[in-house]
C-alpha cells in the first residue's frame, strides 16, 4: 500500500484484496467515533471489478463481523449485526447496480436504515443518487465518498475526495 499526496484528495495504491481491506479498516477507524450520533455511510463508487466488495468486507472485518461478507448484487441489501466499544449496530450492505427508480429505492425502506450507530456501505451511489440525498439530507448521517480505480497489475487507486465531506 502507498499513498499519494495530490494536495487535494486522499489517495492510496493497494496491490491486493488484503491491502484494501486494510484501508477500509483504517477509513473506518477515522470515522467511527461518528457512530455515537449519526449513521455512518461509506458511498462506494467505481467501476465494476474495482473492489468495492473487498472494502466493504474490510468496514465488516474493522465492526469485528465474524459473517463472510458477501455481494449483495442479487438480494440488493444484506445486513450483519455487530457491536463495538459496547455499542451495538447493523452494517447494512447495499448493491445499488440494479436500482433504476426512485420507487425501488423507497422500497427498500432506506430511510429505515438510517439510524445512529448503523453503518451502511452502498456499491454504485450514483445509481438513485437524487433519491437517496433527498433522504440523508433530512438524517442524522455523515457520508463518506471513497472512490476506486483500475490502475493495472492488480492494483487499484483508492482516493476519498474532500476527504472530510461528499464529492467535489
Amino acid at each position: 500500500m502507498k499513498s499519494i499526496n495530490d494536495g487535494k484528495n486522499f489517495r492510496v495504491v493497494t496491490g491486493s484484496p488484503r491491502e484494501t481491506k486494510k484501508l477500509a479498516q483504517k477509513i473506518f477507524q477515522e470515522n467511527k467515533k461518528e457512530l455515537r450520533n449519526r449513521c455512518l455511510i461509506f458511498a462506494l463508487q467505481g467501476e465494476l471489478g474495482t473492489g468495492k466488495t473487498q472494502l466493504a468486507k474490510g468496514l465488516g472485518r474493522a465492526l469485528g463481523i465474524k459473517e463472510t461478507i458477501v455481494s449483495p448484487s442479487f438480494t440488493l441489501i444484506r445486513e450483519y449485526p455487530f457491536e463495538v466499544g459496547g455499542r451495538r449496530g447493523i452494517f447494512y450492505h447495499l448493491d445499488a447496480w440494479r436500482i433504476e427508480t426512485a420507487e425501488e429505492w423507497l422500497a427498500l425502506d432506506v430511510r429505515g436504515l438510517i439510524k445512529p450507530g448503523n453503518v451502511v456501505a452502498i456499491e454504485w451511489p450514483e445509481k438513485g443518487r437524487e433519491t437517496w440525498d433527498k433522504i440523508f439530507d433530512s438524517l442524522a448521517v455523515k457520508v463518506v465518498w471513497v472512490n476506486l480505480e483500475h490502475q493495472g497489475k492488480g492494483e487499484r487507486i483508492i482516493s476519498q475526495p474532500r476527504r472530510l465531506g461528499g464529492p467535489e
